[in-house]
């Protein structure tokens, strides 16, 4: 008996699937300039068009334009282009040794589509798909067994529109990040839109009066107007609505991670970046909330936790508070642990499914410290391996303006993003501000 309900859940998961690259195309192939005749090619951009897809075509390399790929949802390229090749560089036809210098531009294209976006390319090919699978693999753009943004695909295989459209699916379902990438741009796109909107029928001198109120209030004009519209943006994207059939499949191929020394590593860079943004993706020019140094000479690490307001304000005796922490040696890890055993005086006794205890693992330890940050202190997880940082709230100090540079050249790590960095400012407000209170009155 067939079965409906799955029939039409696979045709709902296809449908949003294709959603996610169904933007505008890219394509690349020196077969283009073929005018009148009917290639392979030109029957892959029919199907597109067949499609309601935009398309920007080439019949060269386009390095020049890729800046310009901001919006691209994907990219189809013609392995094999010799008109894309320089005069030292025409295909010899002899296969080996002049294999990677006829294909360079290839590679050299495809480096800088993986540093700079993130949108897959189908590489059409007629020669064989294991040759230029191995070429890729050298220069390190695709790794066995692990998601990847290049598809090779024989031309000839996706000459019916199903199976242009079955390959571009595929990629995707290999590929959660990118369902999320496409969900995510076209809330922002949509609140994008809604916000300008919003402010140009308010006053369409919108920019000039937030201006003149920041300038007024003393503080950075360009910045209070970009943390103007960031604000509305996200409080207009939030709740973000996941299809139920993609969140499934997110479930199910979240289960069958095999859990592994790789798979550790990866989870540490991964909560890593939930928070804090590496030094390399930050321009240090200026102050902000949240930036953490590190020097090595004292083994310490230096967070700044001065207000945004106080940051952003202009004035000349500007200050910037800072806390100091250090990585936990043994003695504190086995000190604070013993914490754990102890709760308002009653001992807590650790036991397994069949009764037995369980001693106090480094992992453990450090997940329970975390949800007992004292309020002198604060625990950071995730910035350091098989360890956390403890930020001392006595340690906290002022540094003028004109000093910061100097004390602290050269040992910026990273930026703590909300809402951890917003956390240590409660605990640190707690520690400043706590009163005593007197005893209360005996009956």
């Amino acid at each position: 008996m067939v079965d409906i309900d799955k029939i039409e859940g696979i045709v709902k998961e296809e449908e949003e699937l294709w959603k996610a690259i169904s933007g505008i195309g890219v394509v690349i192939d020196d077969d283009l300039t073929l005018i009148g005749q009917e290639t392979e090619i030109h029957q892959i951009i029919d199907i597109l068009k067949k499609q309601n897809i935009p398309l920007v075509t080439y019949d060269r390399i386009p390095m020049d334009e890729l800046k310009n790929f901001g919006g691209i949802s994907f990219v189809i390229l013609d392995w094999k282009m010799e008109g894309g090749l320089g005069e030292n560089e025409k295909l010899s036809g002899i296969n080996g040794a002049t294999q990677v210098l006829d294909y360079k531009k290839n590679i050299d294209f495809l480096r800088r589509i993986r540093d700079n976006f993130f949108l897959p390319v189908f590489i059409l090919t007629n020669e064989r798909v294991e040759d230029i699978e191995q070429i890729l693999n050298e220069k390190e753009l695709v790794e066995e067994n692990k998601p990847r943004f290049i598809f090779v695909k024989k031309k000839n295989s996706l000459l019916g529109q199903e199976e242009l459209k079955k390959c571009m699916i595929e990629w995707v379902k290999s590929s959660s990040p990118i369902y999320m990438l496409e969900l995510l741009e076209e809330k922002i796109n949509s609140a994008k839109k809604d916000i300008f909107s919003m402010f140009y029928n308010m006053s369409p001198n919108w920019v000039n009066i937030l201006y003149q109120q920041a300038i007024e209030d003393k503080i950075d004009p360009v910045q209070d107007i970009f943390d103007t519209i960031i604000r509305n943006i996200e409080n207009r994207i939030i709740p973000l609505e996941l299809d139920t059939t993609i969140q499934e499949k997110i479930k199910k191929d979240s289960a069958s991670i095999t859990d592994d020394d790789t798979l550790k590593q990866e989870k540490f860079n991964v909560s890593n970046g939930r928070i804090m943004i590496k030094a390399n993706f930050i321009k240090e020019d200026k102050m902000d909330l949240g930036y953490l140094f590190y020097k090595q000479d004292k083994n310490k690490y230096y967070l700044n936790v001065t207000p945004t307001c106080d940051s952003i304000r202009k004035s000349k005796e500007k200050k910037y508070f800072f806390i100091e922490g250090h990585p936990l040696n043994d003695q504190e890890i086995n000190a604070h642990g013993g914490l754990l055993k102890n709760n308002f005086g009653k001992t807590i006794k650790i036991v397994d499914k069949d009764g037995n205890e369980i001693s106090l693992t480094r992992d453990f330890i450090f997940k329970n410290m975390l949800k007992n940050t004292q309020i002198k202190n604060y625990f950071l997880a995730y910035i350091i391996e098989d360890n956390l940082i403890k930020f001392e709230f006595k340690t906290l100090n002022s540094i003028k303006e004109e000093e910061v540079n100097k004390e602290f050249k050269n040992s910026f790590i990273g930026k703590i993003l909300p809402p951890f960095i917003t956390d240590i400012q409660l605990h640190l407000s707690q520690y400043l501000i706590r009163q005593g209170l007197p005893r209360l009155p005996i009956p």
